[in-house]
C-alpha cells in the first residue's frame, strides 16, 4: 500500500469545493487510489509523468507516483474544467 502526501495545492482545491465532497474525494484517494495508484490515465504535454484519477464525474486527482518510496504526491484537485 502506498502512502499518500498532499501538496498546498491540493489541500486548495479540497477547500474550494463542497466539504461532503472533498471529504468523499480525500477518503478515496487515502483507500482506492493508495491500493493501485496506476488506475489512473497517464497525462502527456505539461504534466507529463503524472497521472489523472477521476472522482465522481465533475472532479479531478493530479498526482505523482513514487515506486522506489511507495508514495502518491497528490499534486492538484478540482473540476474537471480547471485543473488541467
Amino acid at each position: 500500500m502506498y502512502e499518500v502526501a498532499w501538496k498546498d495545492e491540493a489541500e486548495a482545491g479540497l477547500r474550494k469545493i463542497d466539504r461532503t465532497i472533498a471529504k468523499k474525494i480525500k477518503n478515496k484517494v487515502e483507500k482506492h487510489l493508495a491500493q493501485n495508484p496506476y488506475v489512473g490515465k497517464i497525462l502527456k504535454g505539461n504534466w507529463k509523468n503524472f497521472y489523472r484519477y477521476r472522482c465522481f464525474d465533475n472532479y479531478r486527482v493530479i498526482y505523482e507516483v513514487q515506486k522506489t518510496k511507495l508514495l502518491i504526491i497528490v499534486v492538484k484537485v478540482g473540476h474537471r474544467k480547471e485543473v488541467y
